[in-house]
């Protein structure tokens, strides 16, 4: 752990200023409490339902019709399972969000990030799932209730075992993603507990929030969460890459680009390989430029032509026989002429 910032409200004042405090969000009536929410979290995110489909038809999750909350295990515990939040964290990102528990026990119980490939649920196993399992454990960053984190299939202590502070069994579990210094800290009940992990693979990467749980009836709810770009679209880099994309929608229509030309870090290949396929697949490609070489004129008999219609072979024309005298002969017979018609070869 560090004490760079002693509380989350110290944390917030950095990443995010201009904003509303915790605490004095959590002392404001119910209805400004919501007016806060609604101001800070222009793009709301939920726990997402539609990536866990599997889990919903195997009732290892149940979902909050608000999409906040979500219980695993409704019925019993088999296994360990886990879900993603909406929230796409990248490079350029920064976001905190609190997720509150009702109780915390059982064999693992974890809060991190992954991405879309990260495993999800392992069926029959109590195990730490976020981080600790297998070769998919790259793809996720984790911390454990009983306070080791885990990534890429190893664990680190980091703190005490999560226990609330405020009473006998909820607690409130606040991730921090920092996405320009690749970073991920942890805070327990508004006290900060450090930043677990300080290098985070981000080149190419899109992480979501995450939650697993193997206990039974384990409730996870999503309560305030912030998020911003730290580049606006509307910056200098943004305007040129959108040049840049129009630039090679009319030099090569809807060709595949090779981006590995330019020498861009990986981050700003990746946003420009999504401005691409974004133009390509919701937006209207400029008209394609062509060079002289492959201009055809108006009236060109060859532009007219099917680029593979077939021509029928046409003999030489006949001619005379040039005798060691010099003179012109009559014409030498043409053996084609005396063919059928069906000796003709399409070409």
């Amino acid at each position: 752990m560090d004490n760079e910032f002693c509380c989350v409200d110290e944390v917030l004042g950095q990443f995010f200023p201009g904003g509303c405090s915790l605490a004095a969000a959590a002392a404001a009536p119910p209805a400004a409490q919501q007016q806060h929410f609604d101001d800070d979290n222009n793009n709301k995110w939920r726990w997402c339902k539609e990536a866990a489909d599997k889990l919903i038809l195997e009732q290892t999750v149940r979902f909050k019709e608000d999409g906040f909350g979500v219980q695993f295990h409704p019925l019993f515990s088999y296994g360990t399972a886990s879900v993603w939040g909406e929230c796409a964290l990248d490079e350029l990102t920064r976001a905190y969000w609190e997720v509150a528990v009702d109780e915390v026990y059982g064999s693992s119980m974890m809060f991190g990030i992954g991405t879309r490939d990260a495993l999800q649920t392992v069926p029959f196993g109590f195990v730490d799932l976020l981080g600790g399992v297998g070769r998919l454990g790259d793809q996720a960053y984790g911390l454990s209730h009983k306070g080791s984190i885990f990534h890429a299939g190893t664990s680190t202590p980091f703190c005490e075992r999560l226990r609330s502070m405020d009473g006998p069994c909820t607690c409130t579990v606040g991730i921090l993603f920092d996405g320009p210094s690749a970073r991920i800290g942890f805070s327990l009940d508004g006290k900060w507990l450090g930043w677990a992990f300080q290098t985070v693979k981000l080149a190419g990467r899109v992480y979501f929030p995450m939650v697993s749980s193997t206990a039974q009836r384990s409730y996870f709810t999503l309560l305030q969460h912030r998020q911003r770009q730290t580049r606006s679209p509307n910056t200098l880099q943004q305007q040129c890459m959108d040049a840049m994309v129009e630039q090679m929608l009319r030099a090569r229509g809807t060709e595949l680009p090779s981006l590995g030309k330019f020498g861009l870090p990986k981050g700003m290949e990746c946003e420009l390989w999504h401005k691409w396929c974004k133009r390509v697949m919701h937006g209207r490609s400029p008209p394609v430029e062509r060079n002289a070489s492959t201009q055809t004129e108006e009236g060109d008999p060859k532009s007219a032509e099917p680029p593979h219609s077939p021509r029928k072979r046409k003999c030489p024309p006949a001619r005379g026989v040039r005798h060691a005298s010099g003179d012109l002969g009559p014409p030498a017979a043409n053996p084609l002429q005396k063919m059928p018609r069906h000796y003709y070869i399409a070409q």
